[in-house]
């Protein structure tokens, strides 16, 4: 699949991997990282936590391609609309920090 828009071509690997880092990797990394912070199994606790937070602002921003230029749809297999991009870059990284101070409540009282 080639998609020309502005452009710009996209290949059917480029727009596969968009769709899987966004869909499966991004949130699959997410989860080991909240686990290493909750753990802290990691030597230091900034690392997995700026690590976290660059893997939010890139699903983020992954989101924002996949709307604007690979025509993404809503779970309900509409087309999306940047409403919809506005409203996942607002809520991605509210609920993004609730879970990651979980973690780190976790993680003090684990070890303490």
């Amino acid at each position: 699949m080639t998609k020309n828009s502005n452009n710009i071509q996209y290949s059917s690997f480029f727009y596969i991997f968009i769709r899987l880092y966004r869909l499966l990797f991004g949130p699959v990394i997410l989860v080991f990282l909240l686990i290493a912070i909750a753990l802290n199994k990691l030597s230091s606790g900034i690392i997995p936590s700026l690590i976290f937070w660059i893997i939010v602002i890139s699903l983020i921003e992954f989101r924002y391609i996949d709307i604007r230029y690979l025509n993404g749809l809503t779970k309900d297999c509409e087309p999306a609309t940047m409403l919809h991009w506005k409203n996942y870059a607002l809520y991605l990284p509210v609920c993004s920090a609730l879970i990651w101070m979980s973690s780190l409540v976790i993680c003090y009282i684990l070890n303490n």
